[in-house]
């Protein structure tokens, strides 16, 4: 057993290394495409390159709305496809063709402008590595399942440059069950990982965002941060449920076009998402493709409050606001539209936009209540941070994750202690609130949606040696009603299935359900070889 764990860690840190190239590729090519945005939507442009413009971002969703429809296994998030492979819910036949779909894809949707996320797209590439690594090792399938982990760990280390929150990620949203292998796999791939996105990537943009910290009033500010978890977690539920709803409405939507033939509905719902990204690309240029920079440029700007005119004009302080909540109304909407297409991409930067930008809305209220003598000057990117963290644990409710995300990817380790205090409030807000987990609504959305799926889906674990299956023959093991055991692997060797038959350490059991159950029986049926 200790030799297979060491060759599963080792493949663990290839797997890393090859999702970490392959994904910090894809964030660095679209990080050069978006720094040519503000060329391309610059006002002085003539109406020809405008027109040039619209027939780019038309013929490049058009493009990835094409290969979504030849592979339909590439669209959508990332960490629900990601989970459905880690399921066996899904098996890929060319997974190459796939990686390189997603890859294209994903440069596709987000240089064109749609509001996705990087990450999403690595995380698939990344999961796809650790299937092809685990197919080409010719691993067992119940420990392909820790390379697919690592991969997928290895995907979200590249995006964000944060190894830590990567491992601590596919536990809380994707495996959900705490097993060493898995762990130290997903660590060791999003070390390597990190390394990498690090060599190639060397800047942070988030160093740019003033972080001042309210030494003197921090005791006064823990109602502040009551009032502020509570906000969140509000949004965060309203946030969910816009989302499902909107991809609701853009499934009716494509079914209506649908009946008019399939290209003119691809042509008409294309035509929708370029018309849309154009015009918010013309509005709000920094805004498009899931960029940041626009986050980080608030952040920089000082409290209008605090200026002398703001001081003396209550016009300008509510003009500043309304502004403020424009934008923020503005990129959540296209948010929404932009994930409801399903073209790759992920949610998680997007979702932090947002998220930072209701954490300045807070604190510009909160002094405008409160003054600048309660609340301290100057805190407008110390919000922004604590909006952005309260706002994924809100939507995604994986608080360890948002706890240490912010601080990793940004590198403001100094707001760790107030988002640990507000990330545990709006938890429990959220629990109490009734918010489901965004990963697992997505998951449920696709699988309602989905036409591929096999009535019967396996499930291989590994038997380790205080596993309650240790020992036991086939004759003494009750499984749910329909699971059925369908195979023993030991020693690389399939064995007959007896009623005398016993189970032992090292073996690799393959049980049998019905899909539809695979999600409340998989982490019970894991944890039994544990």
């Amino acid at each position: 057993m200790r030799v297979k764990n060491e060759r599963i860690y080792i493949a663990a840190m290839a797997v890393g290394a090859i999702s970490g190239v392959i994904c910090t590729a894809f964030r660095y090519i679209v990080a050069q495409i978006a720094q040519l945005r503000p060329q391309l939507f610059s006002h002085s442009n003539s109406i020809i390159e405008h027109a040039g413009v619209f027939c780019t971002i038309f013929t490049a969703l058009l493009i990835a709305r094409l290969m979504i429809g030849k592979f339909p296994k590439s669209g959508g998030s990332g960490l629900p496809q990601t989970q459905a492979l880690m399921f066996g819910r899904r098996i890929y036949s060319t997974p190459f063709l796939y990686l390189a779909v997603k890859f294209i894809g994903g440069i596709l949707s987000l240089s064109s402008g749609l509001s996705l996320g990087r990450e999403g797209t690595s995380v698939q590439m990344g999961s796809l590595t650790g299937y092809i690594a685990g197919n080409l090792l010719h691993t067992r399938e119940g420990r392909k399942r820790h390379l697919i982990a690592a991969g997928a760990g290895a995907g979200v280390a590249a995006a964000f440059t944060a190894p830590l929150s990567s491992s601590i990620l596919i536990m809380e949203s994707l495996q959900k069950v705490t097993m060493t292998t898995t762990l130290l796999c997903t660590l060791l791939a999003g070390a390597v990982a990190g390394v990498i996105s690090k060599f190639i990537t060397p800047n942070n943009i988030y160093d740019l965002i003033p972080v001042e910290n309210p030494h003197d009033n921090f005791a006064k500010l823990l109602p502040v941060y009551l009032v502020m978890a509570l906000f969140f977690a509000l949004f965060g539920k309203i946030f969910s449920q816009m989302l499902l709803k909107g991809k609701e409405l853009y499934a009716k939507m494509k079914v209506s076009l649908g009946k008019k033939g399939r290209n003119a509905a691809i042509f008409k719902e294309v035509l929708l998402l370029t018309a849309t990204t154009w015009l918010m690309g013309l509005i709000f240029t920094e805004m498009i493709g899931g960029d940041q920079t626009f986050l980080v440029k608030e952040s920089v700007i000082n409290s209008f409050l605090t200026s002398e005119v703001a001081k003396s004009a209550l016009l300008t302080r509510i003009v500043n606001l309304a502004i403020l909540l424009m934008i923020i109304v503005a990129i959540w909407s296209f948010t929404v539209l932009s994930h409801s297409s399903g073209f790759p991409g992920g949610i998680f930067l997007p979702m932090m936009t947002v998220g930072g930008l209701l954490g300045k809305l807070f604190y510009e209220i909160s002094i405008s209540i409160c003054g600048t003598e309660y609340i301290g000057e100057g805190l407008g990117g110390y919000f922004i941070l604590l909006g952005m963290s309260a706002f994924f644990i809100a939507v995604m409710r994986t608080p360890i994750t948002g706890f240490i995300l912010i601080s990793e990817m940004t590198g403001h380790y100094e707001t760790f202690f107030p988002v640990l205090i507000i990330g545990t409030l709006v938890y429990y807000f959220t629990q109490i609130m009734k918010v489901e987990p965004l990963n697992d609504m997505l998951y449920d959305f696709m699988i309602a949606h989905d036409n591929m799926q096999p009535e019967r889906t396996t499930v291989y674990i590994d038997i380790e040696r205080s596993s309650y299956l240790n020992g036991k023959s086939i004759h003494q093991i009750n499984l749910p009603e329909k699971a059925t055991i369908k195979e023993i692997i030991r020693n690389e060797k399939r064995i007959p299935i007896r009623p005398s038959s016993t189970v032992a350490e090292g073996d690799q059991i393959g049980i049998e359900v019905d899909s539809k159950d695979i999600e409340r029986l998989y982490r019970s049926l894991i944890c039994l070889g544990s």
